[in-house]
């Protein structure tokens, strides 16, 4: 798997290099400042809005991320109706800095011609800026992330797919040992999927689909991969993991990419 690694800032053609699948990964290494990384770890974990995933309880995060909306129409109601209010309070518990997805997102519309926007779905607007937390020995199960799968459960088609979900994100605090990002070349069909998914879980066996590329982030580190490709997050087993998110929907290079968590 050929994987980009830049210095500081994000590129257009980095992204494009994923969007075609001539490139795995995007490795920006320094994308944020360590001491601001320490500074926003330090303030987010104590922050009101933390809490654990509806349907996956072993991760924290700071805010909601669309999936959860798939356990109730209410988690989708709740979704739509605070996301404004999520931005406001995560800028500030950031303060004095930018959040990490406020930088990636203002970095990918100055540097993508037709720009880069705030995701909405079904004429509402989403949240961008998901903190997740991997305590020790919290993981994330080999998974996909389709944002059309997840809206369809609510019968939501309008603006709900794109052609190339790209995950975004920032490492604001990482183990001493393991939390680990492993990638897998592969891309499961719906029914695929279904057919590998492990009983009571959102995850997939990974049986036959051969050695992932496993990659350790640096803190501050800013790292882009295909999320409609099989990915897993390691436990940590010394200390724990922090990570700003975001997913970035493609549909062609002239149309604006869409920034949501």
């Amino acid at each position: 798997m050929k994987v980009i690694e830049l210095a500081g800032a994000l590129t257009a053609d980095a992204v494009k290099e994923v969007v075609h699948k001539e490139a795995a990964v995007v490795r920006v290494k320094r994308f944020f400042h360590p001491d601001a990384c320490d500074n926003i770890a330090g303030n987010l974990l104590s922050s009101p809005l933390y809490g654990k995933y509806a349907n996956a309880p072993k991760i924290g995060r700071v805010g909601r991320a669309f999936f959860e909306t798939t356990v109730s129409h209410q988690a989708l109601q709740d979704y739509f109706s605070q996301s404004r209010e999520w931005l406001r309070m995560l800028r500030e518990a950031c303060e004095p800095h930018q959040t990490p997805i406020d930088k990636l997102r203002l970095q990918l519309d100055e540097s993508w011609d037709p720009g880069a926007h705030l995701g909405r779905i079904a004429g509402r607007t989403m949240y961008a800026g998901l903190i997740r937390v991997f305590d020790q020995g919290a993981f994330a199960e080999p998974h996909q992330d389709h944002l059309d799968w997840d809206a369809a459960q609510h019968e939501i088609y309008d603006d709900a797919y794109y052609p190339v979900q790209i995950a975004g994100n920032v490492y604001l605090h990482m183990p001493e040992v393991g939390g680990e990002l492993a990638l897998w070349s592969t891309s499961l069909s719906r029914t695929d999927y279904e057919t590998r998914r492990i009983p009571g879980s959102y995850g997939v066996d990974v049986a036959g689909l051969g050695d992932p590329l496993v990659l350790t982030p640096e803190k501050g580190e800013l790292i882009l991969f295909n999320a409609r490709n099989v990915h897993r997050v390691d436990a940590p087993q010394k200390g724990h993991r922090v990570s700003a998110s975001c997913f970035i929907g493609y549909r062609t290079d002239g149309q604006p990419l869409s920034i949501w968590s």
